[in-house]
């Protein structure tokens, strides 16, 4: 079970560097100032100006969702965690996960920082480019980045906001649990599906603590 330093919702100076803490926090804005405009500018491109089907949505969309909700578990519980069976050394990424993990109501600790996924959405956007064309591939990749941020603002609400709907209930009970009752579980978020298949979801009438939240 990770440690939970302090529940505060305000930013916490981890580091006396620095340049360290400037790279190891982010607000959470930021990705959505960064990856909005990309994702408008690659959509608009391709249904508007290059006349790509609308038609596409229809597997686009649920492949995105498979992928992505298996991609969060699987790089939650091996990469952002450390993982006896698996000892993949993610270094600075962990590092800023723990910090999360200390501090979960810390707006500078909530999104993923743009030097980590940068590089991931590079490689994404070649592999939609090869596998698809350039047309169809960056509109996949447009609609990844979506749902990407999508995922960034269910986290975001999970610990900032009481968003009253049975989905968003559903994943702030699941995630918070994992923060504040056993952070060996619960690694899924936009879906709990690969929790409940790997025997890793809570049961339904366990406990959270301290989880109330703090005000904006």
């Amino acid at each position: 079970m990770k440690e939970i330093k302090d529940n505060e919702a305000a930013y916490h100076k981890v580091y006396e560097s620095g340049w360290k803490e400037f790279f190891i926090k982010q607000h959470y804005l930021v990705p959505f100032a960064f990856y909005l405009p990309v994702s408008f500018y690659l959509l608009f491109k391709s249904f508007v100006v290059k006349r790509v089907s609308l038609l596409h949505l229809l597997w686009m969309i649920p492949l995105i969702s498979k992928f992505w909700g298996y991609l969060e578990y699987f790089l939650h519980q091996n990469v952002l965690h450390e993982n006896e069976e698996r000892k993949i050394d993610a270094g600075t990424i962990r590092e800023f996960h723990d910090i999360h993990h200390n501090f979960p109501n810390d707006p500078y600790r909530f999104v993923v920082p743009l030097w980590a996924s940068i590089p991931s959405g590079l490689v994404f956007y070649s592999v939609c480019k090869t596998a698809l064309g350039k047309e169809k591939g960056e509109t996949l990749f447009g609609l990844m980045i979506l749902y990407y941020l999508f995922y960034e603002f269910t986290h975001i609400s999970t610990h900032k906001y009481d968003i009253k709907h049975p989905f968003f209930e559903k994943i702030m009970k699941h995630h918070l649990k994992h923060h504040y009752l056993d952070s060996d579980k619960g690694f899924g978020f936009t879906t709990t599906h690969w929790d409940e298949v790997n025997g890793l979801a809570f049961a339904k009438n366990a406990k959270k603590k301290h989880v109330q939240k703090q005000p904006s």
